[in-house]
Protein backbone atom coordinates (compact mmCIF):
# COMPACT_ATOMS: atom_id res chain seq x y z
CA UNK A 1 0.00 0.00 0.00
CA UNK A 2 1.10 3.34 -0.65
CA UNK A 3 1.70 5.90 2.14
CA UNK A 4 1.95 9.13 2.08
CA UNK A 5 4.11 11.78 4.13
CA UNK A 6 1.57 13.83 5.34
CA UNK A 7 -1.03 10.97 5.04
CA UNK A 8 -2.98 10.58 8.06
CA UNK A 9 -3.02 14.40 7.67
CA UNK A 10 -4.70 14.56 4.63
CA UNK A 11 -7.10 12.03 5.10
CA UNK A 12 -8.22 14.25 8.29
CA UNK A 13 -8.35 17.38 6.12
CA UNK A 14 -10.43 15.50 3.50
CA UNK A 15 -12.98 13.93 5.93
CA UNK A 16 -13.20 17.36 7.61
CA UNK A 17 -13.78 18.75 4.18
CA UNK A 18 -16.41 16.14 3.41
CA UNK A 19 -18.26 17.03 6.44
CA UNK A 20 -18.23 21.02 6.48
CA UNK A 21 -19.80 20.56 3.03
CA UNK A 22 -22.23 18.35 4.51
CA UNK A 23 -21.60 15.34 2.15
CA UNK A 24 -20.93 13.03 5.13
CA UNK A 25 -22.45 12.75 8.17
CA UNK A 26 -20.30 12.09 11.78
CA UNK A 27 -21.50 9.50 14.32
CA UNK A 28 -20.66 9.83 17.52
CA UNK A 29 -20.91 8.68 21.42
CA UNK A 30 -23.43 10.49 23.68
CA UNK A 31 -21.87 12.50 25.97
CA UNK A 32 -22.61 11.63 29.39
CA UNK A 33 -20.13 14.33 31.07
CA UNK A 34 -17.10 16.31 29.64
CA UNK A 35 -16.73 17.87 26.53
CA UNK A 36 -15.06 15.31 24.14
CA UNK A 37 -17.39 13.08 21.53
CA UNK A 38 -15.65 10.31 20.28
CA UNK A 39 -16.70 9.56 16.73
CA UNK A 40 -17.03 5.90 15.96
CA UNK A 41 -18.25 5.80 11.88
CA UNK A 42 -18.56 8.21 9.34
CA UNK A 43 -20.66 7.45 6.19
CA UNK A 44 -22.57 9.42 3.06
CA UNK A 45 -25.21 11.48 4.19
CA UNK A 46 -28.30 10.19 3.05
CA UNK A 47 -29.94 12.85 0.52
CA UNK A 48 -26.47 14.48 0.07
CA UNK A 49 -26.20 16.74 -3.16
CA UNK A 50 -23.21 16.36 -5.13
CA UNK A 51 -20.87 20.00 -5.37
CA UNK A 52 -19.23 19.09 -8.21
CA UNK A 53 -15.66 19.61 -5.84
CA UNK A 54 -12.56 17.95 -6.41
CA UNK A 55 -13.06 16.03 -3.22
CA UNK A 56 -16.22 14.54 -3.46
CA UNK A 57 -13.97 11.68 -5.60
CA UNK A 58 -13.66 10.50 -1.54
CA UNK A 59 -17.58 10.46 -0.68
CA UNK A 60 -18.25 7.09 -1.36
CA UNK A 61 -14.46 6.20 0.79
CA UNK A 62 -15.04 8.26 3.81
CA UNK A 63 -16.08 5.19 5.73
CA UNK A 64 -12.71 3.78 4.98
CA UNK A 65 -10.66 6.61 4.96
CA UNK A 66 -12.05 7.13 8.90
CA UNK A 67 -11.30 3.34 9.88
CA UNK A 68 -7.68 3.46 8.32
CA UNK A 69 -7.43 7.10 8.66
CA UNK A 70 -5.15 6.91 5.22
CA UNK A 71 -6.19 8.45 1.62
CA UNK A 72 -6.73 5.75 -0.45
CA UNK A 73 -4.33 4.19 -2.58
CA UNK A 74 -6.21 3.70 -5.53
CA UNK A 75 -6.86 7.07 -5.75
CA UNK A 76 -3.99 8.65 -4.13
CA UNK A 77 -3.74 12.37 -3.81
CA UNK A 78 -4.15 13.18 -7.25
CA UNK A 79 -7.71 14.82 -7.10
CA UNK A 80 -6.23 16.94 -4.29
CA UNK A 81 -2.95 18.28 -5.97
Amino acid sequence: AAHYKDGRILAGVVLVDLYMREQIDVHHWTLQEGNVAVPYHVCKRAGHQKMDHFLDTYVPLASMIFDDMLIPAHIGETPIW
